[in-house]
């Protein structure tokens, strides 16, 4: 099912559009044209279509084409002037404009555990963090990831956890002020 009703009416209009510009093509053009012209739309729209109605394609075409690099968190003063970093082909489920801490991603675990260790090693050692561990849960599905502990107290959770979908996993950074 699409994540948006909107899709709705843009789908009628778009196979409006295509139906009207054959007719157009048909009287101005000849048949042929109209003809070359709807077998070339139909394949593109149903691709279209597939991307919007379909979520998994939809996040799968994301990860490549439009990946979250970072998260960047504008309601907490200290984490808009430090971004985590993301790992490749990560893509935000949540709301732009909300600090959403959720996210998918079709890393597998060794690369997320890696490159968390080599970025968190290296914001320690620049001293945007004060301190970092690994950690795991046990639980129905299992989880692994980094607590962090910023400089003023704070602490970050970045987490992965399996997913249904075989190859993608669900991403969770959480963020905790001091009180």
């Amino acid at each position: 099912m699409a994540g948006n009703l909107l899709y709705i009416p843009y789908t009628i209009f778009i196979i409006l559009a295509v139906i009207l510009i054959s007719f157009i093509l048909a009287s101005k053009a000849g048949n042929r044209a109209a003809k070359h012209f709807f077998m070339a739309a139909v394949p593109v729209v149903v691709l279209i279509q597939f991307y919007y109605w379909n979520l998994d394609f939809n996040d799968w075409v994301k990860s490549y084409l439009f990946s979250s690099s970072e998260f960047v968190c504008g309601y907490a003063d200290e984490l808009e002037e430090l971004p985590i970093p993301l790992p490749e082909r990560t893509v935000l489920k949540g709301r732009e404009d909300f600090c959403s801490p959720f996210y998918i991603t079709y890393t597998d675990f060794y690369d997320f555990m890696s490159f968390y260790a080599e970025k968190l090693k290296e914001m320690k050692r620049n001293g945007d963090v004060k301190s970092y561990q690994f950690m795991e849960r046990g639980s129905e599905h299992l989880s692994k990831g980094y607590a962090v502990i910023l400089n003023s107290g704070s602490s970050l959770e970045i987490v992965m956890r399996n997913s249904e979908d075989p190859g993608k996993r669900l991403l969770s950074i959480d963020y905790e002020p001091v009180h």
